[in-house]
Order: structure tokens, then C-alpha cells, then sequence
């Protein structure tokens, strides 16, 4: 979770700026256009359709609010049609465009997730879990950034607060200052991790390539309107189609998000009322 705020992905587009997140539990929006629009909320029903079956209302939902300058504070979801069937809420601090507190709260406990930066850089995390009774929370990972700049290059080195090495990331940049590839290395097992992102003529993030430590191979294209909204995010696990995500907007605002996981052949369907 922490290298979602330490590393952004470039060539966002209109009012999705975070592609990935989206039908997630991360804000996804672009705060300049909320705020552009004056929206404060955005609510949403959940339906669901199997193939050959019809669309059923599961009295799912989620709520987004957002603060005066567009951010998302708060996103509230209930899906009673997954196993885990407990309301998850999550709350979000900002210090100008980054987090630096996110919480994660359900009925009987909660996560806690703190970010500290300097010149725009994060320095310090921390993330604690806590019950609600009886009353307990621990820490569990402090985290402190150090940062080696070269020449289209990036090395952050990742150590726990106490001394030890966690990770190593090497961001390497192209000659336009998009992030092209991103490798993580583990100190403890000494594996590696590779992402590649690539972007199309227009500068749009259009696919992003992810091996892991056994070699699997996960990628996803995003696919684009003609007005530069994002249109579809498609998922595939060494080669085969798994999920897909489509956007659906009306009058410059997203109307529903799709979510269709191939494995399952289950389709979730978020329509919102603003």
C-alpha cells in the first residue's frame, strides 16, 4: 500500500486520474475537476448479473464525499454479495496533493495508515490495527524513505524504522520524465519484483506490464474515449482476459462503473445518483 502513494502513475486523463483504483477503496477522482464541478458527493447502488440472468439489486452501495478543494475524504461501500459482507469505511487527511492519513474502519476493528513528506517526497510511514473492544492497537510497520537521484533514474531505499533494509525500488524515468519501468527488490528474500508502464501517442498511460517473483505475468491495458476519458481497464494474468473494468459517463460525470470478473463470470454494477 505504502508505494501507491510513493509512486504515481503518470499520463492520467480527465476525471479518472487514478485508473487502477477504480471500484476500489482508494480515491481514484481527480480532485481538480470535482472541485471544478462543486461535487460533494457522489452515492451509488450495487447491482450484480450473471450471463443469462437479470440484473438484481443487492442493496449494495458506496458514498464518496469530497472536501472543498475536490480531495476524497471519505468512501463508504457495503457489499452483501461477497463473503466479507461488513461496511467498510475510509477516511482520508491531505497535506496539498498528498494522503498523509488514511483509515480504514469496520464494526469491530480498524487500520491506521500515516505519511510524512519533505519537498514533496515521502520520508515516513507508519501503518497500526486496533480493535474497538477491548481497546488495543499496535504498530505494525514503521517505515523511513531515502532517496539517490541520477540521471532518469530513481533509487529509494525503504528501511524499517529501527535500522534493518525493507526494500529497494529503482524508478527509471524516459526522456520525457514518464516513469517507464519500476523494480522492487526484497532485503529479506532477496526477491524482485518488475513493472513496466507504456503510454500512447497522446501521452496516455496505455498499458502496464507486472512480473512477479515466480515469473507471472499481470497486465493491463486502458482504453480511452475520444474526449480522453477512460473508457475500460482491462486485467490479464499470463495472457488470459481475468477482469475488466467499463466507465460509463453522462454530461462529463461518471453514470456507472462495470466490473466483470472473468473467473467468476459475476458482473458488479455501480450506478450513481449525485
Amino acid at each position: 500500500m505504502v508505494l501507491l502513494w510513493l509512486t504515481p502513475i503518470q499520463g492520467f486523463s480527465q476525471l479518472i486520474n487514478q485508473p487502477l483504483n477504480v471500484g476500489g477503496n482508494q480515491p481514484f477522482l481527480n480532485a481538480q475537476l470535482i472541485k471544478e464541478m462543486g461535487i460533494r458527493e457522489m452515492r451509488g447502488k450495487i447491482y450484480t448479473k450473471r450471463p443469462s440472468d437479470l440484473i438484481r439489486n443487492t442493496d449494495g452501495f458506496v458514498d464518496y464525499r469530497f472536501d472543498s478543494l475536490g480531495n476524497t475524504t471519505y468512501i463508504l461501500s457495503y457489499v452483501p454479495h461477497h463473503p466479507f459482507k461488513d461496511s467498510i469505511a475510509h477516511i482520508f487527511q491531505y497535506d496539498q496533493n498528498h494522503v498523509t492519513y488514511h483509515r480504514a474502519e469496520r464494526n469491530t476493528d480498524y487500520s491506521i495508515e500515516q505519511f510524512e513528506y519533505a519537498k514533496g517526497k515521502l520520508i515516513n510511514s507508519e501503518e497500526r490495527i486496533g480493535l474497538k473492544r477491548p481497546q488495543q492497537e499496535v504498530i505494525t510497520n514503521s517505515l523511513v524513505y531515502d532517496y539517490l537521484i541520477q540521471t532518469n533514474q530513481e533509487l529509494i531505499t525503504i528501511s524499517y524504522r529501527g535500522g534493518n533494509k525493507y526494500q529497494e525500488v529503482l524508478l527509471c524515468y524516459d526522456s520525457i520524465n514518464r516513469i517507464s519501468s519500476k523494480q522492487i527488490k526484497e532485503y529479506l528474500t532477496d526477491l524482485s519484483q518488475t513493472t513496466t508502464y507504456t503510454y500512447n501517442a497522446t501521452n496516455q498511460l496505455q498499458a502496464i506490464e507486472y512480473i512477479d517473483e515466480l515469473g507471472k505475468i499481470t497486465s493491463t491495458s486502458i482504453e480511452y474515449e475520444s474526449s480522453n476519458e477512460i473508457r475500460a481497464i482491462k486485467t490479464y494474468t499470463n495472457g488470459e482476459l481475468t477482469s475488466e473494468i467499463q466507465l460509463i459517463y453522462s454530461n462529463k460525470h461518471l453514470s456507472s462503473v462495470l466490473i466483470l470478473n472473468h473467473n467468476t463470470q459475476l458482473m458488479e454494477i455501480i450506478r450513481f445518483d449525485y
